[in-house]
């Protein structure tokens, strides 16, 4: 019975996990696969390429599934995808856009320190073209370029000449990301719904084994009980068969 119970727990215990990982799952579907890229599209001509490239909504119209190119929360790396919610409309001017990866969910920055640039309009989030310097990100500074704080790296090289004297040399570094067509799919995407079969099946054959070893002990417990039946009749039988003996001679 305790055996039983361990793997009735076991059992509810995966069921949780496959749960979860449905959920999990279904986050980043509701979101679309990211795709990490160079620049993000300047122009709506640009845009709509590729936004029929990722097969996402096109027309103004319409407001979910549409196409969207983000910097990330920490400003490293702009990210492509289709946002499958409702797209946001940017109401107060002075804002920025970010993608919180972690939530799949957008946020505001606040562009009131951008040397240029900065929105002053509304805007949607879909149509970030119309506010470049929103999408122009220093990766190594995690800052926009166009904030007034956001400084070019600078490192210094030693260069060695022809007398073998030493020179300082600055350079800028031009902070690079991989391409447009550099895609990178979500490792959760496979890993989840793969994962959640096994423990489902996993679950499943524990089931099965657990139901077959109830099985064979109730027929087990039964065919016993019909044998013990059968030789308390038998032995009824025999002793009731004596008595009518007895009874027999006793009247002769």
């Amino acid at each position: 019975m305790l055996n039983c119970r361990v793997k009735g727990s076991l059992f509810l215990v995966c069921l949780a996990f496959i749960w979860r990982s449905n959920d999990h799952y279904g986050k980043i579907l509701a979101m679309g696969i990211p795709h990490r890229v160079k620049d993000c599209p300047r122009d709506k001509d640009e845009w709509q390429k590729a936004s029929n490239r990722l097969n996402c909504t096109s027309g103004r119209e319409n407001t979910k599934n549409k196409y969207h190119c983000l910097p990330t929360e920490n400003l490293t790396t702009l990210l492509e995808f289709c946002y499958t919610r409702i797209r946001i409309n940017v109401v107060n001017g002075g804002q920025c856009l970010f993608l919180v990866e972690k939530k799949h969910i957008l946020h505001n920055h606040n562009c009131s320190m951008f040397k240029e640039g900065c929105p002053n309009t509304n805007y949607l989030s879909d149509e970030m073209f119309n506010v470049p310097k929103c999408l122009e990100i220093d990766p190594l500074q995690h800052c926009f370029k166009a904030d007034a704080s956001c400084q070019p790296t600078t490192r210094s090289v030693t260069v060695l000449s022809d007398t073998t004297q030493s020179t300082l040399v600055n350079r800028t570094s031009n902070a690079t990301t991989p391409d447009t067509h550099d895609r990178e799919i979500n490792p959760l995407v496979i890993i989840l719904p793969v994962s959640g079969g096994l423990v489902l099946v996993i679950a499943v054959f524990i089931t099965i084994a657990a139901w077959k070893k109830w099985w064979r002990r109730k027929r087990c417990f039964g065919l016993k009980a019909m044998k013990n039946y059968d030789e308390d009749s038998q032995e009824k039988k025999t002793v009731s068969h004596e008595i009518a003996k007895s009874n027999t001679r006793n009247q002769w």
